[in-house]
């Protein structure tokens, strides 16, 4: 196949010489085991590995949710000031586990957006430590209830505006709403 290719291009005119050449770099590449389009462009350009990716990073988020949703109610369970709000657990369980679902299966701005989500649950972890912390002595109390203060507006912000405007497509209805959009991840 690469001694076709070569023959190609020394009997080829000068017009279909791009052509040739462009066939060769494809040979070359396949056949050291590089399958792409223009002979050896970078792996990220693989579908097959940006769904992988897009996967991988989706369920991880889900997953670190996971455990900050447990740790923050394991800490709460074990304080007898238990300030943490269970319902940013709920919503960032089911938030997370809808974005991972719409990232892996159709890849739009949706589930991006309910991935965002997953700050409840750090907020959650960070509000259940800071009760737990005060209460035994640990150290970091301050901070946790600090980053408990802010960490759900984010999430929350974008819950009620950007989400609400992008619905049902992942796009905006149509220009005229683009400030709009500006204006919210602006607050945000």
């Amino acid at each position: 196949n690469l001694i076709q290719a070569r023959m190609a291009i020394a009997t080829s005119s000068h017009g279909e010489n791009r052509k040739c050449t462009a066939k060769l770099r494809t040979v070359r590449a396949t056949m050291a085991g590089i399958s792409s389009r223009a002979g050896g462009t970078c792996w990220c350009h693989d579908e097959r590995v940006r769904v992988w990716l897009r996967t991988l990073v989706a369920w991880g988020v889900f997953a670190l949710t996971c455990v900050l949703v447990a740790a923050g109610g394991w800490l709460s369970a074990g304080s007898a000031h238990g300030r943490a709000q269970s319902a940013d657990a709920v919503l960032a369980l089911a938030f997370t586990a809808t974005g991972a679902l719409i990232v892996t299966q159709r890849c739009n701005r949706l589930g991006w957006l309910a991935l965002l989500m997953g700050l409840s649950g750090v907020g959650y972890a960070a509000d259940s430590y800071a009760g737990w912390a005060v209460e035994h002595g640990a150290p970091g109390a301050t901070w946790a209830a600090w980053l408990a203060l802010w960490v759900w507006a984010p999430a929350w912000l974008a819950l009620i505006t950007v989400l609400l405007l992008l619905i049902p497509d992942g796009r905006l209805p149509s220009a005229r709403w683009r400030p709009l959009a500006i204006c919210s991840w602006s607050v945000i």
